[in-house]
């Protein structure tokens, strides 16, 4: 039998890397807590495939990040100490995390199980074998059969004739129940507790990677309907989430992912833009995510200003009808009011919020204090 080999064992075919290396990549707090993360054995599952460093690290939250770095060669003369890295963390970045796996590799390579790679040992399949290969997946784990559905759908590759096919960025071919069901089962696995929003966090930013794919092939109208659906899932269930930040963040990065999309129309032929049913849903689910981080914070995006520079005057007109039903007195606090006009009246053109007289005699009053 074969012996398995660790990280030792392959540690020379990658560029070196010190405590010092680590240290001036990340601020003085993470490197202090990551160090803490190595010291009491936070990092597990670390394992070496090809240059790609993985591992999970245990955190605050209770719920395990997925850390991983891509190495550079022995050879590489550059100045940079690593091709790539990242953590699936709410931070993201050089983190604390990452921290704490680099310094495993540094210290107990020992720890690092090899994995051979695993693309080019399937790539000697024949596709009779890779079918079944995929088949006998599916019984055994039957839960990434919707995943494998969703997958299928993925351009993994873009050819040039696929580029130019007519129409390929406005006609959708996901079914959202697929992606529903993504979503409801990361809520229900997640459980209940402190850890819960991170399990869910962990389990949604996969989705939104498959939106960004959608996305960057073009296929704008399947980035949309992911994110859209991750978004309108997520927020329906959010109340039963004791939320620190972590899934507020997968849904500010379906806010960034609606957005682009939005704003990609303008500079489409009209053949390859959306239709007007889905630019609406569009607008829908920003708004209602407008609405979400309005409420309870976490969604980093302008998304005023995206509307207000891509609306067309009929598209205009629906959101101040909805902005008037927000605005409406008896809906939330004066204070809510004024603050969700606030975000809208400094955009450019003149959007009707329905200001009351009361409400309009107020601001009067005060600008003229302020200017007297």
């Amino acid at each position: 039998m074969a012996k398995v080999q660790s990280g030792t064992d392959v540690k020379s075919q990658f560029k070196t890397l010190s405590e010092a290396d680590i240290q001036a990549s990340t601020d003085d707090a993470s490197f202090r807590k990551g160090y803490d993360y190595y010291l009491n054995h936070a990092i597990v599952e670390p394992t070496l495939s090809e240059p790609v460093l993985r591992a999970f690290c245990h955190s605050s939250s209770g719920s395990p990040y997925h850390v991983e770095a891509t190495l550079l060669p022995a050879g590489d003369k550059s100045a940079h100490k690593l091709a790539s890295a990242g953590c699936s963390c709410p931070r993201g970045g050089f983190c604390k995390h990452l921290v704490a796996l680099l310094l495993i590799w540094l210290h107990q390579p020992e720890r690092f199980v090899v994995r051979t790679g695993l693309m080019g040992r399937l790539s000697e399949k024949s596709r009779e074998e890779l079918l079944n290969l995929l088949e006998q997946l599916v019984q055994r784990q039957p839960d990434i059969e919707p995943l494998v559905e969703l997958l299928i759908e993925l351009p993994l590759a873009t050819t040039t004739q696929e580029k130019k096919r007519p129409g390929r960025g406005r006609e959708p071919t996901l079914d959202p129940s697929t992606i529903r069901s993504r979503v409801d089962s990361a809520f229900y696995h997640a459980g209940e507790g402190w850890g819960a929003a991170g399990r869910v966090a962990a389990e949604l930013d996969p989705l939104c990677d498959i939106g960004k794919s959608f996305a960057e092939a073009g296929e704008w109208a399947n980035a949309q309907v992911v994110y859209a659906t991750v978004a309108e899932e997520t927020v329906i269930q959010y109340e039963d989430l004791h939320d620190e930040g972590q899934v507020s963040w997968i849904l500010s990065k379906c806010a960034a992912g609606l957005v682009a999309c939005l704003n990609a129309q303008p500079t489409l032929p009209r053949s390859e833009r959306l239709e007007a049913e889905e630019r609406e849903e569009l607008l829908t689910t920003l708004f209602d995510l407008w609405k979400f981080g309005h409420n309870y914070g976490g969604i980093g995006v302008d998304i005023p200003a995206a509307i207000a520079g891509n609306a067309t005057a009929p598209e205009r007109k629906r959101v101040e009808a909805w902005l008037r039903e927000e605005m409406r007195p008896g809906q939330d606090s004066s204070f809510y009011r004024a603050k969700a006009r606030s975000h809208w009246q400094r955009l450019p053109g003149n959007w009707d919020t329905g200001q009351t007289s009361m409400e309009a005699r107020d601001a009067t009053t005060i600008n003229l204090a302020r200017n007297a």
